[in-house]
């Protein structure tokens, strides 16, 4: 895998830009300096694929040093005005926005980080990839809430963000599934 950093002149920089200036349209109400940062975070992000964070830094499309960009994105994440909630609603409905007349495949999961941390995602399924429009993150003995109501509760919030005229199919693992599920989906009026 080639990294921007090292093509060099391979047009990484136009590419960061025009992505930064798509961030900015989906988290118009965020800083700028945060949106640079998750821009330039995000696109590494998706040069890097799966792996670890010196793995990630090593994809920067910048002629920083990889510890500068390791220490941008910490200071970015200890950054107590970036509130990640608020944000992940944002980034939500403006990418539920053009979803209006379509029909759309929601994917719950629950995926495990190492031993003692899940992460509960809600997402669209898109071009192959599983948009985020929802998550929950906890240590694996201590879940926030019942799993029943948790999922009810990421499934209700993100019915709000649904544009007019959507027909929503949800897919979830079989241990997931249950009475709450389908009474949270009923909710939702023409969910299948």
């Amino acid at each position: 895998m080639l990294c921007p950093n090292q093509a060099g002149a391979m047009g990484a920089a136009k590419r960061v830009q025009q992505w930064t200036a798509a961030v900015n349209n989906l988290l118009g109400s965020l800083h700028g300096h945060r949106v640079n940062a998750l821009a330039c975070f995000s696109f590494a992000m998706g040069l890097a694929g799966p792996g670890h964070s010196g793995k990630l830094v090593a994809c920067v499309a910048t002629d920083t040093k990889p510890a500068r960009s390791r220490r941008r994105w910490e200071r970015l994440w200890a950054n107590a005005r970036l509130e990640a909630r608020p944000a992940m609603a944002e980034l939500s409905a403006s990418l539920l926005k053009p979803g209006s007349g379509r029909k759309l495949l929601r994917v719950l999961d629950q995926t495990p980080n190492g031993g003692d941390l899940r992460c509960m995602r809600l997402g669209v399924a898109y071009r192959k990839r599983l948009l985020s429009i929802a998550a929950e993150c906890y240590p694996t003995d201590h879940a926030p809430l019942p799993m029943p109501k948790l999922i009810g509760k990421m499934l209700s919030k993100a019915a709000k963000l649904l544009p007019p005229d959507v027909q929503v199919t949800l897919l979830c693992d079989r241990g997931l599934s249950g009475p709450a599920v389908w009474t949270a989906c009923g909710s939702w009026g023409g969910a299948t």
